[in-house]
């Protein structure tokens, strides 16, 4: 008996939205997702070809802001 899953949102070509989510270029993201599942499949990828993978999905994700400085606090100019 073939594992279900729980049903989740989808692209139109059937990809779920949290692998697209996020990407700088959700359509390249998904093509890129495509082409590597129907290679798996066929078999024909070999372990080179997961490590590019792996570093384009890891370029393709939003860069994360850096963290802002904190502001001193204003000095209170106290006139006698």
């Amino acid at each position: 008996m073939p594992r279900k899953f729980k049903p989740v949102k989808k692209t139109r070509k059937g990809t779920p939205l949290k692998y697209v989510r996020g990407s700088k270029s959700p359509s390249a993201r998904e093509a890129e997702i495509r082409r590597t599942r129907e290679l798996y499949r066929m078999g024909k990828l070999t372990p080179a070809m997961m490590d590019k993978i792996s570093k384009l999905r890891s370029e393709s994700a939003t860069k994360k802001s850096k963290p802002k400085k904190k502001s001193k606090p204003k000095k209170k100019n106290i006139r006698g």
